[in-house]
Parts: structure tokens; C-alpha cells; sequence
């Protein structure tokens, strides 16, 4: 009977992970900071937090 050790396989067949993806920084994604482009769009609600972003989307 094999045991939980035996069974395991070791870390070194673990795909690589991707770096984390900032999203806020444009400059890391080969654009110019404040550069032509297009920027995504924020909701009205996006800054509210807990019920009152809920409510504000009800509102929609």
C-alpha cells in the first residue's frame, strides 16, 4: 500500500506561475504613462463599498 509521501509528486513537475498583473500601472504594459489609448470605463458604483454598492446597482 502506497503511503501519502509516496504518492506525492514533488514540486518540480508544478507549472510555473505567472507574474501578478497590475492593472493600475499602464507604463508596465508597454504604453506610455498617460500615452494615446484607450482607458477602461469605472462604474458610479465602484467606489462604494458593502450595502450601498449593492444599492446603488439595484439602481441601474
Amino acid at each position: 500500500m502506497k503511503t501519502l509521501e509516496t504518492q506525492r509528486k514533488p514540486d518540480r513537475y508544478l507549472p510555473a506561475l505567472a507574474p501578478p498583473v497590475r492593472r493600475d500601472d499602464q507604463a508596465g504594459a508597454g504604453r506610455r504613462a498617460g500615452g494615446p489609448g484607450v482607458e477602461a470605463s469605472r462604474s458610479a458604483c465602484a467606489g462604494l463599498t458593502g450595502p450601498a454598492r449593492s444599492m446603488c446597482y439595484a439602481a441601474l
